[in-house]
Formats: C-alpha cells, structure tokens, sequence
C-alpha cells in the first residue's frame, strides 16, 4: 500500500521525470484500488512509455486533451 506521503513524493519524482515530454498535460494524486496513486494526463498517447509504478506507487494514464482556462 501507498501512503499519503509516497505518493506526494513519486509525483513530484514523475512530475520532474516528465517534464520534457510535448504529450504531458497535468499529473495529480489519485486512488488506486483503494491506494494511493499517481495520474498522468497526456494531450496524445505518448511518444515514449511512462512507468506503471513509481518507487511502489501506482500510475494511471488518461488521454484528456488539451486543457485551456474558460472564460
């Protein structure tokens, strides 16, 4: 099981790991089954693999789209 804590901190490990990636939109905290999580949100299937744990903490990955403010 993923704590809180683990899970602030694979996202910021993911977050840095996917900077550089055009597809990247967004990552966030997430439940797993019932763990705590990682999201990942891409503009576009991505252009490399991302992993499907991060130091034990699950990932997920949603194709969302381009994300822009409302007015």
């Amino acid at each position: 099981m993923s704590t809180l804590d683990e899970a602030c901190a694979a996202k910021r490990k993911m977050k840095s790991d996917l900077a550089d990636l055009p597809e990247f939109n967004g990552i966030g905290i997430t439940h797993i089954h019932g763990d705590y999580g990682i999201k990942v949100n891409l503009k576009s299937p991505s252009s490399r693999p991302i992993p499907r744990t991060i130091d034990g903490v699950p990932v997920t990955i949603e194709i969302v789209g381009s994300v822009t403010a409302q007015k």
